[in-house]
């Protein structure tokens, strides 16, 4: 128990420095960055999440439009209903929610017509060999119709090369994210 509460706290310090970040970003004139942000199934379990939340994007002075909430999809099933409910008091506040690694869980698509979920988030592991692999071609042919008609944003982790970049394209898939674009760095070198 101890171990996971000094989780929980360490994901909230996170939580908190990335939303301090983004504004620093802001205020040097990026005017519409936002920043995403991992959160786990303990974390959200927290008894007053939302208004942990609330309370930091107030202290930092910082939109909530400009905070992303990522949840995988298996944290998502530990507790659906208790998520959902999570999920949407955060949504209601005008935060954007995301599924991350979406792809690699037990979920079943009707899960998503339940979830407060703006952006879903296709796993790397859909993504590699894409041009060598049709039945992934199909896959996320299927997640980008059926989120486009939820009304959701679709973006492809880990893609790391232009015939990736181009079959995405293709697909219509949003947004990419991964080594094509940029590797992990510290704020400063991003900056």
């Amino acid at each position: 128990a101890k171990k996971i509460r000094e989780m929980v706290r360490i994901d909230n310090w996170m939580l908190y420095n990335a939303c301090a970040q983004c504004k620093k970003w802001q205020e040097l004139g990026m005017t519409d960055f936002s920043i995403s942000v991992n959160t786990s199934y303990k974390q959200l379990l927290q008894f007053n999440f939302v208004e942990l939340v609330i309370d930091i994007l107030h202290n930092q002075r910082l939109d909530p439009k400009y905070l992303n909430i990522e949840i995988t999809e298996d944290e998502v099933m530990e507790d659906i209903d208790l998520i959902t409910k999570v999920l949407t008091g955060l949504k209601l506040q005008g935060i954007k929610i995301s599924m991350d690694d979406f792809g690699t869980g037990y979920s079943s698509l009707s899960c998503l017509s339940k979830l407060p979920i703006d952006i879903i988030k296709i796993d790397r592991s859909l993504i590699v060999n894409l041009d060598n692999n049709p039945k992934n071609i199909v896959i996320i042919k299927s997640i980008v119709v059926v989120a486009k008609s939820l009304n959701m944003k679709v973006i492809a982790e880990g893609v790391e090369t232009e015939t990736e970049f181009a079959a995405l394209k293709e697909l219509q898939c949003d947004y990419i994210q991964g080594y094509l674009i940029g590797k992990p760095m510290p704020a400063s070198d991003f900056q």
